[in-house]
């Protein structure tokens, strides 16, 4: 079943009890601290440590000055607008090579 909630809502124990398969973050402004914290914190939890993730927004400049955080991080950005073969794709890459993309 998907689950959908606002970022902020978000938390380690909802996406542990959801037992996701993937990740997908939208990087809203402003929100880049608290969504960093929040992949850190998924990254430092042994449910979640290898779950992929992907962040998108649709601030380019905002995932360009992120780009080498969230790569550290083990997760694959992908810039809004974007065409859904490539979101398809992104997610597809995501789930068959886990979170190192």
């Amino acid at each position: 079943m998907p689950l959908c909630y606002a970022s902020w809502l978000l938390s380690v124990p909802t996406i542990v009890q959801a037992q996701a398969d993937l990740l997908i973050l939208d990087l809203g402004r402003g929100a880049s601290s608290a969504t960093l914290d929040l992949i850190d914190e998924l990254r430092r939890n042994k449910h979640t440590h290898v779950l992929p993730i992907i962040v998108n927004s649709t601030d380019e400049r905002l995932l360009a000055q992120l780009a080498m955080s969230l790569h550290d991080l083990g997760c694959m950005t992908l810039a809004k607008p974007f065409e859904l073969d490539d979101f398809f794709s992104s997610i597809q890459t995501c789930l068959d090579s886990g979170s190192q993309t």
